[in-house]
């Protein structure tokens, strides 16, 4: 039964972690692109990657991971969001494998308790050890099942960040190249 405890306690600490991690990660990305947009119609992409720099999160780090190859070549301008994108997920779906293996292993200690329950059930009596048996199936599924939905709740926040991201590098991908294609025209026609 404390080894059931010891790993629910584990994965409720595991569940805390990501849950605060995803919260902070997770941001209004329209308003924070509106104030970078600014920055930069304003010649201003320190001042905009700066911005970026302030706010934690996959999605600001994506952007400024453009703003950085805005003078490059749009190829370029792409693999860099990708890049910074492949960081951003790998640090949101961290810890979450451990938050699943603890998730699984809960039931199956409970299951290891119930057996060596009904061992002991040898030297006692009936119902003494059969309660002590069933007692350790109970709190280890119970625990799998809060748990569990837990896990699926952070995955759930973890695919709507990844969307946000998703959505603010084809924003930022596109202001981006139409401004060069801009300045480029006008550098051309002036």
């Amino acid at each position: 039964m404390w080894l059931i405890l010891l790993t629910a306690l584990v994965a409720g600490l595991c569940f805390l972690e990501r849950y605060f991690h995803l919260l902070k990660a997770q941001r209004h990305a329209s308003e924070f692109l509106a104030g970078v947009y600014t920055l930069l119609n304003r010649d201003n992409p320190i001042e905009a990657a700066k911005i970026c720099e302030d706010i934690p999160g996959p999605v600001a780090h994506v952007v400024r991971s453009a703003i950085l190859t805005a003078g490059e070549p749009p190829e370029r301008i792409s693999e860099a969001i990708h890049d910074a994108g492949m960081l951003g997920i790998r640090g949101l779906e961290s810890k979450l494998n451990l938050l699943v293996t603890l998730v699984r292993l809960l039931p199956m200690l409970g299951l290891l308790g119930t057996v060596l329950g009904l061992m002991n059930l040898l030297n006692q009596p009936v119902t003494s050890g059969l309660w002590s048996a069933l007692i350790t199936t109970a709190v280890g599924l119970c625990l799998g099942i809060i748990f569990f939905a837990g896990y699926q709740f952070l995955v759930s926040r973890v695919e709507a960040v990844v969307i946000e991201m998703e959505k603010a590098s084809s924003d930022i991908y596109a202001f981006l190249v139409n401004r060069k294609r801009r300045k480029e025209q006008d550098g051309a026609n002036g």
